[in-house]
């Protein structure tokens, strides 16, 4: 009877002492857990919702939320609007900062583009009867007003014995109202149409191709022009022997948020190798960059467009570039 009571005895006094030793060890110990939520950009997001276990807190201004009595391994959940969700395992022995970048959720900016894209406007080519049908149809994606500027560069490089760089620099942007692009008298057809709003434009006619060859979605087709023209001149001089392109390289669009404000920018390349008699073997840039900036009220709409058009060749010594006329 004693004996039995002696090994219970003795049952409680380890069980004691494990519990002690992990006291000793920090089982019965817990921490501040403290989350910083960033944007993509880096930046601190406030109001983020941020999840540990059974609690949900948002952050303040610098990002950041705090959580106490926090001990062992846990899931960090963060959601805010207008970016991806994210999540974290993290193991708590100490107090810890842990640092969550989300992703921008770019989806709704996306579709608004394709949309527009996928509408195949044909302003530029379309029956009168239907170019007007489109015209509301093309400027409903965009804000009342709107920005539009073209910047055109051309640089020319010659080499050989008497090196020469040459360059210019073009920029123009107006902020256009989309009711006046919306009007037009009963019995006009698109060429008094157009007439009126270049005349109306004055020095920013060449604005409205641009802008219309926008939303044709043919600015990569205007690209190729441009690198065709250049090719025709160039292949007309004695010296040259070969003038070769790549194929048009129109990049994925790259969206990016910030708020209500978004961004979607997209690059077209062709790039050029010309073959003298001499067979010296020069190369040549077209590059084609559209910048659109979108704003969300209700829903996202165009605000801003920003066409730039570079053209960088390398010429031989002594072929003068078009633009400048023959030396």
């Amino acid at each position: 009877m004693r004996s039995g009571l002696s090994k219970r005895a003795c049952v409680v006094i380890i069980m004691l002492a494990v519990a002690l030793l992990a006291g000793c060890v920090g089982g019965g110990k817990s921490y501040v857990l403290t989350v910083q939520v960033l944007g993509s950009d880096q930046e601190p997001l406030e109001g983020a919702s941020v999840v540990v276990g059974s609690v949900t807190k948002e952050t303040d201004s610098e990002g950041k939320v705090v959580f106490a009595k926090v001990f062992g391994q846990v899931t960090i959940e963060v959601t805010a609007e207008d970016y991806l969700p994210a999540s974290a395992s993290v193991t708590v022995t100490k107090d810890h900062t842990e640092t969550m970048i989300l992703g921008q959720d770019t989806a709704d900016v996306e579709a608004v583009m394709e949309a527009f894209q996928a509408e195949g406007f044909s302003l530029g080519d379309s029956e009168d009867e239907e170019f007007f049908d489109q015209l509301p149809r093309a400027f409903a994606y965009f804000t009342e007003p709107f920005l539009f500027s073209l910047t055109l560069e051309s640089f020319v490089e010659e080499v050989e014995m008497a090196p020469l760089n040459l360059g210019q620099r073009i920029y123009m942007g107006e902020s256009f109202s989309t009711e006046f692009f919306l009007f037009y008298e009963e019995g006009w057809d698109r060429w008094e149409y157009l007439d009126h709003v270049r005349g109306s434009l004055g020095e920013y006619e060449i604005l409205v191709t641009f802008l219309f060859g926008f939303i044709d979605s043919s600015l990569d087709g205007f690209l190729q022009e441009v690198a065709d023209g250049w090719r025709s001149d160039v292949s007309g001089d004695d010296s040259i022997s070969s003038v070769e392109h790549t194929d048009l390289d129109t990049s994925l669009p790259v969206v990016t948020l910030s708020g209500s404000s978004a961004t979607w920018r997209q690059v077209s390349s062709i790039e050029s190798t010309t073959t003298t008699m001499d067979e010296e073997v020069l190369t040549g840039t077209y590059t084609l960059t559209v910048e659109v900036g979108l704003i969300k009220d209700v829903e996202w709409q165009i605000h801003e467009i920003h066409v730039h058009l570079l053209i960088d060749e390398t010429l031989p010594d002594g072929l003068a570039p078009s633009f400048l006329g023959p030396k």
